[in-house]
């Protein structure tokens, strides 16, 4: 069975919610879909196992601090 997480960020404008996107896009890998409903940025992960999709859960929340969203 696989473990399946969605994310909804809200952010402070629907521009940084496509910009967060649009950073993000490369990173995805195939086990992380992103789309942006107005301003809040939709971030949904799959994987074969919990650790799997907290290690990209992770990864995707490391970037969007990188990216200096709060």
């Amino acid at each position: 069975m696989k473990a399946r997480a969605v994310l909804r960020l809200d952010l402070a404008s629907e521009a940084e919610a496509e910009t967060a996107r649009r950073a993000l896009e490369p990173d995805g890998g195939g086990f992380v879909g992103l789309a942006r409903d107005g301003a809040v940025l939709v971030v949904e992960a799959e994987a074969e196992t919990r650790l799997g999709l907290l290690r990209s859960l992770d990864d995707v929340l490391g970037c969007v601090r990188a990216l200096g969203i709060p």
